[in-house]
């Protein structure tokens, strides 16, 4: 009996032992965090306090404009909460996620995108869902399927560490005055690229000595997200640039930026809101710009088009999705948690959808309501945002910076006719490989 007591103790010390240890790999702020994280564990049981309380929200790198903070949070917590507080805190450039968790008041809850999670996933931030999920039954099938796919694919032991808040959307913008000036027709929903770069070419010309060009486009990275090209295979451990779809979507990108008068800078978001590019092949946060432009009292006669898809798979975008995550530092996380949950209901995201934000729920009746609110959308082909099929978007890597400085390497040698695509890809995949070998070592 007293060799059976012993080895119990020993058992439970090493126990206690192997559940203080620390992850060596990893930063400190990383194991700052996860220490605290397992501190302030989450107990799905426990009740809920009246007392008032502050939720912070980090804002980081997706747009929610204060106005928006304000009505679709801040507004529908404050009416089923009394007791709950809503405080937005705005990511600043030269801030580092390291610099939030050393200065002890990292933020209870965070609005990112989905390109977006690997970045707190490193720094093991994240508060798993799932326990307060199964524990309040919340229903997972409401959600757009898509959304939700995207969501639960960043762990694949069936954590998840977001929840869907809101669809963003690709769109072809167009600048209608400058089709009628040119006597063109407005393009259709069902374009293809090379079709949008035939009518580029018409719309990019000098009149009166002033310059318009035909088509601005998204960056070379995120064009090839908008095609599903994922430029790092996480089964490899290695850059991807130089498969035929790869090639087959920067020579898409190639012909645009490469019509004369049609380059990246002719064609920049604050040229078409001025009124010299005819199409901007752009993201939703357009949306909001040309809307501040009518709100100012200086509207451009724009609409929709769908946004072009490659011939090879016609009529299929990739998703943008927003989404909220709970800190694992947080003190209050029931409280997190149920504020998730009230922002995606369908009061609440009938609302968002009502003011121009794409809900994440798989109700189409919400799609009929979008933008409803906005004056500036009356008229507007707003059906064109719901005409492509979404599917996931690729998976951000965490040597993005790396893999993307080397793309744009390319396209720029390919541009300045330093080499062909074929050579620029390789030697971009090449230089990304010694890149990432470098950091791992």
């Amino acid at each position: 009996m007293h060799r059976l007591w012993v080895t119990k103790l020993i058992t439970v010390c090493l126990v206690a032992l192997l559940a203080g240890c620390v992850n060596e790999g990893a930063s400190p702020a990383a194991n700052q965090a996860a220490d605290a994280g397992a501190a302030n564990a989450p107990n799905p049981t426990a009740a809920v306090s009246n007392e008032p309380v502050t939720i912070t929200m980090l804002q980081y790198l997706s747009k929610i404009s204060d106005n928006e903070f304000e009505e679709l949070i801040a507004k529908p917590v404050r009416a089923k909460y009394p007791n709950i507080t809503m405080k937005i805190v705005n990511y600043k450039p030269d801030q580092t996620l390291s610099d939030l968790i050393a200065a002890g008041d990292f933020p209870d809850m965070i609005f990112a995108g989905t390109l977006d999670v690997n970045d707190f996933l490193n720094y093991k931030v994240l508060e798993d869902l799932n326990p307060m999920i199964k524990a309040s039954k919340m229903d997972l099938k409401q959600f757009d399927p898509v959304g939700l796919e995207m969501v639960q694919s960043y762990d694949t032991s069936g954590k998840m560490f977001a929840m869907p808040y809101s669809l963003g959307f690709s769109a072809l913008f167009y600048n209608k005055d400058l089709f009628d000036k040119f006597a063109v027709p407005y393009p259709k929903d069902d374009l293809t690229w090379d079709q949008a770069t035939e009518l580029a070419k018409k719309l990019t010309r000098q009149d009166g000595g002033t310059p318009y060009a035909g088509l601005g486009m998204m960056a070379a990275n995120r064009f090839a997200i908008a095609n599903f090209q994922s430029s790092f295979d996480v089964k490899t451990g290695k850059a991807v640039f130089t498969t035929d779809e790869w090639k087959k979507s920067m020579q898409i990108f190639l012909d645009i930026t490469g019509i004369p008068g049609n380059d990246i800078k002719s064609t920049a978001r604050n040229a078409f809101l001025k009124g010299t590019v005819a199409m901007r092949a752009d993201l939703n946060p357009l949306m909001d710009q040309l809307g501040d432009l009518t709100r100012s009292g200086k509207p451009m006669n724009w609409d929709f088009a769908a946004f072009p898809t490659p011939s090879w798979r016609p009529g299929v975008v990739d998703t943008p999705l927003q989404i909220l995550m709970m800190s694992n530092l947080s003190k209050h996380k029931q409280e997190v948690f149920n504020i998730m949950q009230l922002l995606s209901n369908k009061d609440v995201q009938t609302r968002m959808s009502q003011e121009g934000r794409l809900s994440a729920l798989a109700d189409p009746a919400l799609q009929k309501v979008f933008g409803q609110n906005l004056d500036y959308l009356n008229g507007k082909n707003v059906g064109s945002l719901f005409k492509n099929k979404h599917k996931p978007q690729p998976m951000k890597s965490i040597y993005d910076e790396i893999l993307v400085d080397q793309l744009n390497g390319a396209i720029d040698k390919i541009s300045s006719g330093q080499a062909d695509i074929n050579t620029a890809l390789r030697e971009a995949e090449e230089l990304a490989n010694k890149d990432i070998a470098a950091q791992q070592h």
